[in-house]
């Protein structure tokens, strides 16, 4: 087991404008531009039309001014506010393009304006950017939304998520000719306020999900168990309030982790453990734990899948990928919560090696499992950590994230996640975020008999249902057992980790780091209520 403590480092933003780019997230010195604030009413207010800068290269740049400096102005209306364009209803998504002498005016309609909320503007910034990508645009100006019923510092915040979300490609294994269109590099953002700290906010969060997006995206022979126990590494470094222990193959055979060791046991890419902790509200012993299910690919073990359903197994990591990438944003934001993050992490193959059907193990709770399929291999890994999690840090709330079932694809499709829960409160809270953030969920039942449809002949349970029926619930069912009485979510993301259809609005296709935003949420709340 490898234990590391490392020192903090702290980065403050102080800007209107911010850069950053989508594969290294780090700030750097301000470059170009003067600052010239003045203050009124308390509110600062932007009294100059020079731009400020902040830079980290010149891949891709977000600036603030008071009037466009482009020669692409895009505008989003409500319908109200369209009556004067031509052409132009501002209806929700409309897009129209007028060329003019000098520039291009783009509109974007917003709908009714009692209909707007933050989640459309989003949209319709998503819209926007495709269009102006469509028109190989490389520099855009952005005027912000006015919806006078909508807090600014939100709609700043909205729109600025939906720029960077919008514009995220996944390249590293593209080469491109010289000269060609890329992306949009540069976003002039036209407003007359101060949101350096708005900006600076929704910078972390597009951190945030692109990171889980890239981790998703990338090759399984890249992403191995050893690769996210590195990555993890690096989330802490220079963090005194932040730890990580990895457990290798050897330690989780020493500590009786059955499922996992098996799971893993049939991969040249040894199994891993990590788990990540955050101390942000020394005052409180209060701990959210979150685990992602780490399969970072799926073979189906010795139950193989066919062809038309295995190419895209390195997404089965999408849980891990959303756990660590939570974890380095509540890290960047400073968070008022204590969290602790575990990933169970291995690359289910085939093999000499290879676990059997038919075979039983003990779980880390003592419980052992019968294995009935091994393509049902991510409920294990996950009840070696919940077990393991539960025991040591004794959560207040636990929350796990896994592409679990496909059975969930059937129940809700590929825009909500499957919810289940032991306990009323937390499923409400969960859910009340997702509507929020439009990283929705819907809850889904685990009564007694979907229990007892997963206990075993010859060991204590099976790990698939006999029949099949209610597939993602027994699995949710499978899963409760290894939590006992603590409060607990399962979020299945099957449906909404991985999308194959072209980009729409501010989600990509392929990884789309649902849960990053949803589950963060769900932690300023309760950092709220710490005191923050």
């Amino acid at each position: 087991m490898v234990k590391l403590f490392l020192n903090p480092v702290l980065i403050i933003l102080f800007s209107v404008g911010l850069h950053f780019n989508l594969e290294a997230f780090e700030m750097d010195s301000v470059d170009g531009g003067k600052e010239n604030l003045t203050y009124a009413a308390g509110d600062e207010v932007l009294s100059s039309e020079q731009k400020v800068v902040k830079k980290v290269d010149s891949t891709f740049t977000v600036e603030s001014s008071l009037k466009p400096n482009t020669t692409t102005h895009i505008t989003f209306l409500t319908q109200e506010q369209a009556e004067d364009i031509q052409y132009f209803s501002g209806s929700y998504k409309e897009t129209i393009v007028f060329y003019e002498e000098d520039h291009i005016k783009i509109y974007v309609g917003l709908g009714a304006s009692e209909k707007v909320d933050l989640e459309k503007i989003r949209c319709s910034v998503g819209q926007a950017i495709v269009k102006a990508k469509q028109l190989k645009k490389e520099e855009i100006s952005l005027i912000l939304p006015e919806v006078y019923f909508l807090e600014n510092s939100e709609v700043v915040k909205a729109v600025v998520e939906a720029i960077g979300l919008s514009t995220y490609t996944f390249d590293k294994y593209k080469s491109h000719a010289d000269g060609a269109f890329k992306n949009v590099q540069k976003v002039n953002l036209v407003h007359d306020r101060d949101h350096s700290s708005d900006i600076s906010y929704a910078q972390k969060i597009i951190s945030g999900t692109c990171y889980a997006r890239d981790l998703v995206n990338d090759m399984a022979h890249i992403v191995t168990p050893a690769y996210l126990a590195d990555r993890a590494k690096d989330l802490v470094k220079g963090k005194e309030n932040c730890e990580v222990v990895i457990f290798d193959e050897e330690a989780i055979r020493e500590n009786n982790m059955g499922l996992l060791q098996a799971v893993g046991q049939g991969s040249l890419y040894p199994p891993r453990l990590i788990i990540l902790k955050y101390n942000g509200d020394p005052n409180s012993d209060d701990i959210r734990a979150v685990v992602g299910k780490g399969i970072t690919f799926d073979s189906g073990g010795l139950h193989l899948k066919p062809t038309g359903y295995i190419e895209d197994m390195r997404i089965d990591m999408a849980g891990a990928a959303v756990t660590m990438a939570l974890f380095k944003t509540v890290v960047d934001l400073e968070l008022m919560v204590n969290l602790v993050c575990a990933v169970p992490a291995a690359c289910n193959s085939i093999g000499g090696a290879a676990y059997f059907p038919g075979d039983i193990y003990q779980s880390y709770s003592g419980k052992t499992v019968q294995i009935l399929n091994t393509d049902a291999e991510g409920r294990l890994i996950l009840a070696d950590a919940l077990a393991y999690v539960c025991e040591k840090y004794a959560p207040k709330e636990l929350i796990d994230v896994a592409t679990l079932t496909g059975a969930v694809m059937v129940a809700l499709g590929t825009d909500v996640a499957g919810l289940f829960s032991n306990d009323d409160v937390l499923a409400e809270d969960l859910f009340e975020v997702g509507e929020e953030t439009h990283e929705r969920l819907w809850r889904m039942p685990i009564y007694p008999q979907h229990t007892q449809a997963m206990m075993g002949e010859f060991a204590d349970l099976n790990n698939i249902a006999r029949g099949g029926a209610a597939g993602s619930i027994t699995a949710a069912a499978f899963l409760q057992e290894f939590v006992e009485e603590t409060s607990w979510a399962h979020l299945d993301i099957a449906g909404v980790a991985y999308r194959k259809t072209p980009m729409t609005g501010y989600v990509p296709k392929n990884a789309t780091g649902f849960g990053v935003r949803l589950l963060l949420k769900w932690l300023e709340r309760k950092s709220c209520c710490s005191g923050v």
